[in-house]
């Protein structure tokens, strides 16, 4: 939810880079979380949350 709130102040000159590639990697955070609690495997689980991971860094530098 504050992603979504910190794209309402962005500049309108990165409206279109930025706001799109934060939605898509918030996004990706909380589906990769969901996916890797579904795996019955450890290995599996990890490997979508390290994927979650990287999604919330990407957002990091975005900010």
């Amino acid at each position: 939810m504050e992603c979504y709130k910190i794209l309402s102040v962005i500049p309108d000159s990165e409206r279109f880079n930025l706001t799109d590639q934060i939605r898509r990697a918030s996004t990706s955070v909380v589906l990769n979380i969901t996916e890797g609690w579904s795996r019955k495997s450890e290995i599996e689980r990890k490997r979508y949350f390290e994927i979650a991971r990287g999604s919330v860094i990407e957002l990091d530098s975005c900010f």
